[in-house]
């Protein structure tokens, strides 16, 4: 009220009591008597924590609540905010002790779960995400060196991914909000290097106090947090860039080298550490290259960084001399995350080339990305490897079978039992399918890149009347075809099924992904296959199946549906243009296989059948 009149506080001068605002005064009053009320609790909870042979998990829970309640009143009315006079910063040392209590009571996770009622449990978890969550919306200087511990817990909290619930996503939770504040927080300060490098180490954090580091991975599967990092990076200032792509490219290598270079028959938790970390640390780096813009001014910086990543950490995953014989002395882990983190490295590059200008296009140049010339790395060819694989494929009996008789067996079948049993496994490694496909794809993206600076010097050959013109572009076209064969085929055979549950990606949805470009160097067999998997697709049920040799992923459905509504799918002539025949022939088989069901030894099914499979015949 003396404020307020104009008096002056007893104690302070005129020109000091001047200098307090009516809100700031009445805000230090709700403070002081928040810290006031909360001290007793807060001893008590600490002497409940401090003497481990006597613990009640009511009162402890209780006492946790109400620090949390009451974190929410102060953050509320504004009782406590940095900006805010506060002599000698003793407000924000009586938080920052708040805050430094409840990190040691996380990192001693066993505190928290004492308790057998599982509702307890998430019920204290809960109460100290809150409490961190309203302490970080306070000032994130109190959670700023204890983001590891903060994020190995809340990570910990969020509920692990299954089949059923990975088409949700990840549930909304207190933990996921956290999770989301933090993130939101750190990209408007401009400082996600640190947060990045907290996440790191939150690794390390969940190792000491004995939690998964498999919970790291749950971030993954959280739509609403891969949309705010992604966001980050699109908004990403041009100085980071360099410094975030060192991090990864850091990262990776000390995990690979830590990790050793070969299989190990006694692989113990440390290889299992290990193969998390590096998982989760390349699909964090995926998310960063994808989302990162490319310009006309960062485009040889960003071209400069793929070349050295290829360098270091893929040469390193992969193997300096990678070849066929010598890919089988890579560690599984290793090889799948490094054709991976290629796969997205030859598309930033991509990318980045299209912006400079008069850039030269040669097969096996620096455009390639997938070649080098280096001295020191001259076996690390991944072009060469992928050509080799593809080359392979395509030569056996089996792709040629499946080329020249797969949809017409199918049509002809009257069920998928019979359909699927002309057919036998691709010969590659199940756990490399997915990962070679995404490679393969990224090639055929640079490859049309490739194609149309080609023609167009060769065009300008044409005009000036040379003699000897370039015909590169017939190369080129020739590989993305042999490529689209090779992807394709791939989608037609299941992925690595241990990896199905969490991260898992259906290969049908990679082309999805891509189907604008590769459709122009497809024939009509890739079109109608992938008319096949449209239509089945649309017709699967909740549960994962499959149909002939169509494999169906748990997400083929969703995929299916955004494309039946999206107008630019119907825009693209070759598949409008065999459209409409492949879904009545697809309708007839399926009508064909309910008659089956019925009665096979009435002579009206049997003459239904016979007209049925007369249609399909006379449809195509």
């Amino acid at each position: 009220e003396r404020v307020r009149a104009g008096n002056t506080v007893p104690g302070k001068t005129a020109s000091s009591a001047g200098a307090l605002t009516t809100t700031e005064a009445d805000a230090q009053l709700q403070f002081r008597f928040w810290c006031h009320a909360i001290v007793p609790t807060v001893t008590k909870l600490f002497s409940l924590y401090a003497d481990s042979t006597v613990r009640d998990d009511r009162l402890v829970l209780s006492l946790l609540v109400s620090i949390a309640d009451t974190l929410k009143q102060v953050l509320d009315h504004d009782a406590y905010l940095p900006s805010y006079n506060d002599p000698d910063e003793e407000h924000l040392l009586f938080l920052d002790c708040l805050t430094k209590g409840l990190q040691l009571f996380i990192r001693k996770d066993k505190n928290v779960s004492t308790s057998k009622n599982s509702n307890a449990k998430d019920q204290k978890a809960n109460a100290f995400i809150s409490s961190f969550h309203y302490l970080i919306l306070l000032n994130h200087r109190l959670v700023h060196e204890r983001l590891p511990d903060v994020i190995s817990f809340s990570c910990a909290q969020l509920h692990p991914v299954t089949h059923f619930n990975h088409l949700k996503k990840q549930p909304k939770c207190q933990a996921n909000e956290l999770l989301s504040s933090i993130i939101k927080i750190y990209r408007e300060l401009r400082q996600m290097k640190h947060l990045l490098s907290s996440t790191r180490k939150a690794f390390l954090v969940s190792k000491v106090c004995h939690r998964e580091s498999e919970s790291l991975q749950r971030v993954l599967s959280c739509g609403n947090i891969i949309e705010s990092l992604s966001t980050a990076y699109q908004i990403c200032p041009s100085g980071q860039i360099h410094e975030i792509w060192e991090f990864f490219d850091a990262w990776t290598l000390e995990i690979t080298r830590r990790g050793g270079t070969t299989n190990d028959d006694a692989a113990g938790s440390n290889e299992r550490d290990s193969s998390t970390e590096l998982s989760f640390c390349v699909q964090m780096f995926i998310i960063f290259i994808r989302n990162v813009r490319t310009n006309k001014q960062n485009s040889t910086e960003i071209r400069t960084f793929s070349e050295k990543t290829m360098a270091s950490s893929v040469a390193t995953l992969l193997g300096n001399d990678i070849s066929i014989e010598s890919i089988s002395a890579r560690c599984d882990y290793f090889l799948r995350q490094g054709l991976n983190l290629c796969g997205w490295l030859v598309d930033i590059h991509t990318r980045a080339c299209f912006w400079i200008e008069n850039f030269h296009v040669s097969y096996h140049g620096s455009y390639s990305l997938l070649s080098q010339d280096s001295s020191e790395n001259k076996n690390f060819d991944v072009l060469a490897y992928l050509q080799n694989v593809v080359d392979m494929s395509l030569a056996t009996d089996h792709y040629l079978d499946w080329k020249n008789s797969y949809l017409k067996k199918y049509w002809k079948s009257a069920s998928d039992d019979d359909s699927q049993r002309q057919m036998e496994d691709a010969q590659i490694p199940l756990h490399l399918r997915a990962s070679l496909q995404r490679l393969a794809l990224h090639r055929i993206h640079q490859l049309h890149s490739m194609i149309y600076y080609s023609k167009r010097d060769e065009y300008e050959q044409i005009e000036k009347e040379d003699e000897n013109p370039s015909v590169a572009s017939n190369l080129l076209v020739k590989e993305a075809k042999m490529l689209v064969n090779f992807s394709v085929y791939l989608a037609s055979f299941p992925t690595d099924r241990s990896s199905s549950c969490i991260g898992s990606e259906s290969l049908w949805s990679s082309l999805v992904q891509s189907l604008g470009i590769w459709i122009q160097y497809s024939d009509s067999f890739h079109v109608d296959l992938f008319l096949v998997w449209f239509f089945s697709a649309l017709c699967q049920s909740n549960n994962i199946s499959t149909n002939g040799t169509i494999q169906l992923h748990h997400t083929d459905k969703a995929t299916a549906v955004s494309l039946l509504r999206d107008a630019s799918f119907y825009d693209i002539h070759q598949l409008s243009a065999s459209f409409f025949t492949i879904a009545i022939k697809f309708a007839m088989r399926h009508v064909i296989g309910t008659v089956d069901s019925v009665d096979q030894s009435s002579e009206t099914v049997l003459m239904l059948r016979k007209k049925l499979s007369h249609g399909i015949d006379q449809t195509q």
